[in-house]
């Protein structure tokens, strides 16, 4: 079966080294492809393609589903250890938050948060407050 291969060589490798990744958190977690299956509703041949590289376009969801019931063994974005770490505070700073302008109106009309301005931001499509009863 053709499966859809990465754009570049190097999406290739990141896929691949995730790959690898999953595979070792896995093995370390003493769990088989089966029974993380089970616990995710992802089936058992996708966690074998993309333990193998041969999923490129695995869904974000998919792949939360599988990082939340291995975890520490395969961190996503977050620190690994039972502690504070200061990896997160290093990283840059984005330079502006808000979304184009364009997408300002369906933001709003969506019931994003938007700014004392009325502009939409990307962290109240995120984090969403408390909508006004």
């Amino acid at each position: 079966m053709p499966y859809l291969m990465p754009r570049t060589p190097e999406i290739a490798a990141g896929i691949q080294e995730f790959g690898r990744a999953l595979r070792h958190a896995r093995l370390s977690m003493g769990k088989t492809q089966r029974r993380l299956a089970e616990q995710t509703e992802v089936s058992q041949s996708v966690i074998s393609r993309a333990e193998r590289g041969l999923a490129p376009r695995l869904a974000l969801e998919r792949m939360v589903q599988i990082q939340r019931a291995l975890r520490p063994a395969l961190p996503l974005g977050q620190c690994p250890h039972d502690h504070e770490c200061r990896w997160r505070e290093e990283l840059p700073k984005p330079e502006s938050t808000e979304i184009p302008s364009g997408a300002d109106q369906m933001m709003v009309e969506m019931g994003v948060p938007t700014t004392d301005g009325g502009t939409a931001t990307f962290e109240g499509l995120v984090r969403p407050r408390e909508r006004a009863a």
